[in-house]
């Protein structure tokens, strides 16, 4: 399901909007990181999750937008 370039991200486990980035935690979140997923984090509930980068269709358009990842 591809979500709109201006879709807000939401945490999966509580709906919530309010995300910040998670500072990596260990090797597996340096393998991801590799792989186009950041680490989030809901401030609302705590939970903890990946969101991947979708690169733009045109690269001289601007920075890449972002897809939550669970």
């Amino acid at each position: 399901m591809k979500q709109p370039p201006d879709a807000i991200i939401r945490c999966p486990s509580c709906g919530g909007s309010d995300i910040r980035r998670s500072l990596p935690r260990g090797p597996i979140d340096y393998v991801f990181m590799k792989l186009g997923k950041k680490p989030v984090r809901c401030r609302g509930c705590e939970r903890r999750f990946y969101r991947t980068l979708v690169e733009p269709a045109n690269p001289g358009e601007g920075p890449p937008e972002e897809r939550v990842v669970f």
